[in-house]
């Protein structure tokens, strides 16, 4: 026991001279969510992290209320050990990981908000909660760090969730009920000084394993029509996201599966950008209802989409009853043959994309990571399509352009709030949300029982 306490106490006093090392100050991060359950809603995760000699301390005044009747809720259990991804893995990353650690941490939980939940109140997708926390630690934490540590400044992985969640009977006629391993396959962040990890896995589970396909075909009734990496999955920038996977499903050996996806992030990204570095894009899902994919199949047709960007072209030759959901789709009955498509989003970008190295754009084009259109109008790179030769000196020239656009269209902050704070989202998007934009001036909602 005595070793024990001796492990606790050196790591405490270990933790406490590292962040006694950090700049003093105040990181702010507001964080959204754009789903409530089945319904597209705003709620706010507010975090404040003030950083004061050798302690850090976490308030979320201005936090959503807690719901009394939907799921979202979360124990303040759930936000300290969500933290601890954060703390353990990238901030104290030469520490053990132990209870010392929290020898520097204070909290301050609102009562009645979605991150303190009391009570009988729902709390089964609290995780997506948690994991927008999570990602807003990243955000802060690589400002509060920068100066102590650059190289472990860096953005966030995908933060989204966005799997197809599925229950029924197998092939074998067993019964199941499970999520698709692709939530082990989101982008790494991008880095200071590199980009992102392609396909590095979940940020909370680093170790996982997105399985073959043939491994999940084996006892799912499922047939993979591709998984690879799709074209722009990443938030852009110096240095760019990990690239995400995109994936596409048909129903396969028995008559029906029960079938949805759960996540946020369809209407606005889930997961930003750091240092002038772009979001993930947002993403949705494509479901095929009486699908004429297995007649394809059996032509050996061609021209059968192989990527997540073909599946939107022109020359799709598939057809059937088409409907786009939110990455949050309530789940379904999905016959034989029906197919569904989803993309997982990748890593958040780094830095100015005008200061991303044009081979490396180009790079990307080659590996189909990246798009013509995104090279041209976001990086701002000249080339010949064809055979992607670089045009140095007209890149030079647009990317001049660029930053002197920047400039033209800048203004002063406190011009620019007072016409933000004139805007404000529509009324049905703010029915969960608590009083706009402050939802701590809001009434109290108290718990079933209460």
């Amino acid at each position: 026991m005595g070793g024990l306490r001796r492990i606790l106490t050196v790591t405490g006093e270990a933790a406490k001279k590292k962040v006694s090392a950090l700049n003093d100050g105040i990181y702010r991060q507001p964080r959204f969510m754009d789903t409530v359950g089945p319904e597209t809603a705003l709620t706010k995760i507010n975090i404040v992290m003030t950083k004061k000699q050798d302690k850090i301390k976490l308030s979320f005044e201005g936090t959503s209320p807690m719901l009394p009747d939907k799921p979202l809720n979360t124990f303040f259990q759930g936000i300290i050990g969500l933290s601890m991804v954060y703390f353990c893995g990238w901030f104290f990353y030469d520490l053990p990981a132990n209870n010392g650690l929290l020898e520097v941490l204070e909290w301050d939980f609102p009562e009645n908000t979605l991150v303190n939940a009391k009570g009988d109140v729902p709390t089964s997708i609290s995780p997506f909660t948690q994991t927008c926390f999570a990602h807003g630690m990243f955000l802060a934490g690589a400002r509060m760090s920068y100066s102590l540590d650059p190289l472990r400044a860096v953005a966030a992985w995908y933060q989204g969730f966005g799997v197809p969640i599925y229950g029924g009977v197998n092939q074998w006629n067993e019964p199941i009920a499970d999520i698709t391993p692709e939530i082990n396959a989101t982008g790494a962040g991008a880095r200071p000084d590199m980009d992102g990890v392609d396909g590095a896995g979940a940020y909370f589970a680093t170790m996982s394993d997105c399985s073959d396909v043939e491994t999940t075909e084996s006892d799912r009734p499922l047939l993979y029509l591709f998984r690879n990496y799709f074209k722009n999955s990443h938030g852009y920038g110096k240095f760019r996201g990990g690239a995400g996977v995109g994936f596409g499903l048909m129903i396969h050996h028995v008559p029906w599966l029960a079938m949805g996806s759960f996540g946020y992030g369809s209407k606005f990204p889930s997961t930003m950008g750091i240092f002038g570095g772009y979001a993930v894009p947002p993403v949705f899902i494509r479901t095929v209802g009486n699908s004429n994919i297995k007649t394809l199949l059996a032509e050996s047709n061609t021209s059968l989409p192989h990527a997540m960007d073909k599946v939107y072209e022109d020359g799709n030759p598939e057809t059937g009853a088409d409907s786009h959901h939110h990455v949050t789709m309530t789940i379904r009955p999905m016959m034989n043959g029906d197919t569904f498509y989803l993309p997982v989003g990748g890593g958040a970008g780094y830095g100015d994309c005008l200061e991303r190295d044009p081979e490396n754009v180009l790079r990307d084009v080659n590996d189909n990571i990246t798009s013509h259109w995104v090279a041209r109008n976001i990086y701002k790179v000249s080339y010949d399509e064809q055979t992607l030769r670089l045009d140095i000196e007209k890149t030079e020239e647009l990317r001049l352009a660029a930053r002197q656009a920047r400039l033209k269209n800048a203004r002063p902050f406190d011009e620019f709030e007072m016409d933000w704070l004139k805007l404000r989202p529509l009324e049905e998007a703010l029915k969960y949300y608590g009083a706009y934009p402050d939802p701590a001036m809001g009434k109290t909602v108290l718990p079933p029982g209460m």
